[in-house]
């Protein structure tokens, strides 16, 4: 089991307008997720990281890493057997910070993940704005909401990190307020 907690004083500290994390309906669909070379930013937390099974698909687009990375919301991260989703939390939900990795991909690289997604029919992708790399980037993200784990068909991933590996965890316990512990 995986824990993670936040300093008190993170835990207190509210965001400045311009650091708030933004829902899926203030998010636009275009714009700023391309970096000034024209890659296109997507931030992955499962299947398609380094080290994980579906990222030979990443590397065979030419895509690169640009480094560990997370995103901090009102999400929850869902284990759908082999690999997790994370969906939208309740609007009064905890706020949680889904940890991954920021990829810069082109065209046919974003197109192959919608593709391995099934987006727009299975997940759907938003932007947001990652906390690391301080970048906008796009997330794949599970349609039901957290209203349809109640139902109890899916496990919960409480830590909010896929199957991490020891550079991960010695990444982000480098972060200032992270403690992820493997119990």
């Amino acid at each position: 089991m995986i824990a993670m907690s936040k300093t008190s004083a993170q835990q207190k500290e509210e965001p400045k307008p311009s650091e708030q994390k933004l829902l899926p309906s203030q998010l636009q669909q275009d714009g700023d997720s391309h970096d000034d070379r024209g890659s296109i930013r997507v931030f992955v937390y499962g299947s398609l990281k380094t080290d994980m099974g579906n990222n030979v698909l990443l590397r065979q687009v030419g895509a690169t890493c640009l480094g560990y990375d997370s995103i901090t919301g009102p999400f929850r991260m869902i284990s759908l057997g082999g690999f997790p989703a994370v969906v939208h939390a309740e609007a009064n939900a905890d706020i949680r910070t889904i940890f991954g990795e920021t990829w810069a991909v082109s065209t046919a690289g974003l197109a192959t993940t919608d593709m391995l997604e099934h987006h727009p029919n299975w997940y759907e992708r938003f932007k947001y704005r990652t906390d690391i790399l301080d970048r906008r980037a796009w997330m794949y993200t599970f349609p039901c909401g957290e209203g349809y784990l109640d139902a109890g068909r899916y496990d919960r991933v409480e830590e909010c990190i896929w199957r991490p590996t020891d550079s991960e965890l010695k990444f982000y316990n480098s972060q200032p307020g992270v403690n992820i512990v493997v119990q």
